[in-house]
């Protein structure tokens, strides 16, 4: 560093230690990152590469979650903690902050959540959390709240926790949840209100419960979750859900249909819709308006049934208004729907579509 001294920029810091720290380690690497710092450091990685399975309990300084300059950050098996921050002195400001990496981070589900709050990076599009350690107890459910507004990708890969939840991202348009993990810490993903949301890959081997509300038609989807139990969808029957296989546990199922408008083309996509739901012992459906599932007559007789295999099927709707259809008229059209199944007692809801 000492021909580094005079200068008073740097664009780049890239550290990568492939030993364990000892002696005085960590202060030659505490000088490194604040004379980066001092120079108003651009992109900085922290990477230490030691045995396979060794822990690197290096503490990020507080100062770098307080740079105003920084538009990268790349952190691997290091440790971040907020508990001993100066609130004063170390603020958390990442004002310019975009893209974010932490693989294998040691970091508390909560301080992670303070870290990731729109007022610290309001600026920050890219995200990607990967073999991270979120403090979880299996003995202490846990839950992971993402709602920055700015986001526009976010990849999950292996990280425990026991809820995961993307809310209102609103500008998020690729998300990737990835786990191998099958154990019981790992068991609701959320998706809601993400309304630009045009690439979703779901790839979870332990995943028991999804819940996927209000994403948007154009969104392409790919979902592999095995172990599935139970999935809420809630939109409109244009956006596509695509399991890549029929999860075969599957339970219950919710579908709450969103349109308003009942064309021939929106029965169409109905029944495509509904058999994504085949394979669950229990359908419970949410709709505004009765018409929106009397499927015309015409196409029952051209049509095969979308739910030969569910055995129960409950329907929740709002009171009919004056009109044409009565409850009668929906016998023909759920026995024809569920054909094997067992058709229960009909539901009233004011709150329909509400999660």
């Amino acid at each position: 560093m000492p021909r580094c001294q005079n200068q008073r920029s740097l664009d780049k810091l890239r550290l990568r230690v492939v030993h364990s720290l000892a002696g005085d380690d960590k202060d030659t690497i505490d000088k490194c990152v604040t004379f980066a710092l001092e120079r108003f450091v651009k992109e900085l990685e922290l990477c230490f590469l030691g045995a396979e399975n060794e822990v690197s309990f290096y503490q990020v300084p507080q100062a770098v979650f307080s740079s105003h300059f920084l538009v990268s950050l790349n952190l691997e098996k290091v440790k971040i903690d907020f508990i001993t921050r100066d609130r004063v002195n170390d603020p958390l400001t990442l004002l310019s902050l975009r893209t974010m990496s932490l693989k294998e981070v040691e970091i508390d589900d909560i301080d992670l959540e303070i870290l990731l709050k729109g007022k610290y990076v309001p600026r920050l599009e890219h995200l990607e959390l990967n073999l991270c350690d979120l403090g979880d107890q299996a003995d202490e459910p846990r839950s992971l709240r993402m709602w920055d507004s700015s986001l526009k990708s976010l990849e999950i890969i292996d990280c425990h926790q026991y809820v995961f939840e993307v809310v209102e991202c609103v500008n998020l348009e690729t998300f990737k949840f990835i786990s191998d993990c099958s154990c019981a810490r790992h068991v609701v993903l959320t998706v809601w209100q993400c309304d630009n949301l045009k690439h979703l890959y779901i790839y979870s081997v332990g995943l028991k419960r999804f819940h996927l509300l209000g994403c948007p038609t154009s969104m392409e989807s790919a979902i592999f979750t095995p172990s599935l139990v139970y999935f809420l969808f809630s939109g409109v029957v244009e956006t596509k859900v695509h399991f890549l296989e029929s999860p075969p546990g599957l339970i219950d199922a919710e579908f709450r249909i969103q349109n308003y408008r009942w064309t021939s083309e929106y029965y169409s996509l109905l029944r495509e819709r509904l058999e994504i739901f085949d394979c669950t012992g229990i359908l419970e459906r949410d709709i505004h308006d009765a018409k929106g599932i009397i499927i015309p007559e015409n196409c029952r007789r051209e049509w095969s049934p979308p739910l030969p295999r569910v055995k129960q099927l409950q329907l929740t709707f709002l009171p009919l208004p004056d009109g044409d259809y009565q409850l009668d008229d929906l016998d023909p059209s759920l026995t024809w729907i569920a054909p094997s199944a067992e058709i229960l007692p009909h539901r009233y809801n004011s709150s329909v579509g509400q999660l």
